[in-house]
C-alpha cells in the first residue's frame, strides 16, 4: 500500500515494503 508505506516511512521494516 503506497499511503501505508508513506504513512510508515518512519518505519524501516514497512518502508523496505
Amino acid at each position: 500500500m503506497r499511503l501505508t508505506q508513506g504513512c510508515f516511512s518512519f518505519l524501516p521494516d514497512l518502508s523496505d515494503e
